[in-house]
């Protein structure tokens, strides 16, 4: 199936892949429904943007060739499948605090996640005051941004906020070999 125009899955909304199909959305996917199910052996694959704190249910693979702008500022995102992103993907993460889904996006994926194309990392203010006071990392600071069953493939270009003087992004894959989930983290560092 494939769908053009864009498309808003609002709150108790569902959009539904199964059958073993796959569909394609062109165009921008707003994601703040009950799910989007992508059933075993099926896909979705996006082209535009996808924004949104909706979760993705279902063991199918969901892939994201566009944005990929998780959250409403921020949010964790559930992914019971697996999850590719393309080589032309530019993933957004915005930071604006310590705590995994109400200060910074992240997603917890239950299948396999595969990596490619351009990560984006944004110092966010959460506070509503009018006045732009974006979160401030401290060395030691760490952020699991990825979770997954395992992580294949890496970030072709990293677009990482800058930090306050001496200090700087890594950005690790622990990597278990018994079966626990794989971490992408990012951890502030010296950068002396």
């Amino acid at each position: 199936t494939d769908v053009y125009g864009n498309v808003a899955n609002e709150a108790g909304s569902s959009i539904i892949v199964s059958g073993g199909s796959t569909s394609t959305f062109y165009d921008d996917v707003v994601h703040n429904g009950a799910e989007i199910r992508v059933s075993d052996g099926s896909q979705a694959v996006f082209f535009g943007t996808v924004k949104g704190a909706g979760a993705y249910t279902g063991s199918g693979t969901v892939f994201f060739e566009g944005d990929l702008l998780p959250g409403n500022s921020p949010a964790l995102i559930s992914m019971e499948g697996g999850m590719v992103l393309g080589t032309e993907s530019h993933t957004l993460i915005e930071i604006g605090g310590l705590l995994m889904g109400d200060e910074y996006d992240a997603f917890d994926i239950g299948g396999d996640l595969t990596l490619d194309g351009t990560l984006e990392i944004d110092l966010y203010d959460l506070t509503d005051d009018g006045i732009d006071n974006p979160f401030s990392a401290s060395l030691g600071d760490t952020f699991d941004i990825f979770s997954a069953e395992n992580i294949y493939g890496d970030f072709d270009l990293l677009t990482l906020a800058l930090l306050g003087d001496g200090l700087g992004w890594q950005l690790d894959y622990l990597v278990d070999e018994i079966g626990s989930a794989d971490i992408a983290r990012l951890t502030v560092v010296s950068s002396v």
